[in-house]
């Protein structure tokens, strides 16, 4: 077994146990983004073999703010398994999780694949390639993990499959063309009080950009988006921990809203 896939033996036996996932305190600790995303392909291999196919992808860290706290100055990118996307309005069992959040996001369901032999991709040419969009809540389990000195959190992140945990979504919109989505605004509530406010702008200047940001780095690595794959493309606002009996809410002005309730 060499270095990488010990690392991915690791944090299938640690996260599904919700034991802490100390990758980085491991000898086999990747070094480097392309250690850490090959750990990451390592780790959701294996837990496709319980899970079921990859539905999608997410993209983190698309907020300049965000990246300069992790030390990165681009996103990030992880894989979300078919089976944990759901529609809304939807309910999640806090016991299932460690450290519970909700991220407010844009979700884009491709309508056909972008070959990794047409790359570069614009977003002209990437938009091309949806089918529909929806107002969406990613889940995320924000679990603790323990660095050394000098590591790289961003390394630790993408290794961790950037905490995703499934996403939520609400109605597709197939006409979403005719919608700006650079000044649409998205308000988030939780338990019915506004916790958070943003535009499309704020993400990486319009959420298309991470779409087609994830596109060229999977053709990079000689992987591709394809039809009927779901891509989150990044919050609207700041993570939103959320406890048993909590409710949240996001609406984006054009494109409506989704729902969930935490039990």
């Amino acid at each position: 077994m060499n270095k990488t896939q010990q690392a991915g033996m690791y944090l299938v036996e640690h996260l599904i146990s919700n034991a802490p996932p100390d990758l980085m305190l491991q000898d086999f600790a990747p070094t480097d983004m392309d250690e850490a995303y090959a750990v990451q392909a390592e780790y959701l291999k294996i837990r496709s073999k319980a899970k079921g196919a990859l539905g999608g992808y997410k993209v983190g860290l698309t907020n300049p703010l965000m990246q300069k706290n992790v030390g990165v100055d681009e996103p990030c990118a992880g894989g979300i398994f078919a089976r944990d996307v759901v529609d809304s309005p939807a309910t999640l069992n806090r016991s299932d999780h460690s450290n519970l959040a909700v991220e407010c996001e844009v979700a884009f369901t491709m309508g056909s694949d972008l070959p990794a032999s047409e790359a570069p991709f614009s977003h002209e040419s990437a938009a091309a390639a949806v089918e529909s969009i929806a107002t969406s809540f990613e889940i995320v389990d924000l679990q603790g993990s323990e660095m050394r000195e000098g590591q790289s959190r961003a390394v630790m992140l993408v290794s961790l499959n950037v905490a995703q945990a499934g996403a939520v979504l609400g109605k597709q919109v197939s006409d979403w063309r005719s919608i700006d989505l650079k000044s649409a605004r998205g308000v988030a509530k939780h338990n019915g009080e506004i916790v958070g406010e943003g535009v499309g702008a704020d993400v990486m200047g319009h959420p298309m950009e991470p779409l087609v940001w994830l596109a060229n780095l999977l053709a990079q690595r000689g992987d591709q988006l394809l039809k009927g794959q779901v891509i989150l493309t990044g919050s609207f606002v700041t993570p939103i921990s959320v406890a048993a009996g909590d409710s949240v809410s996001f609406e984006i002005e054009g494109l409506g809203d989704v729902h969930v309730e935490i039990k």
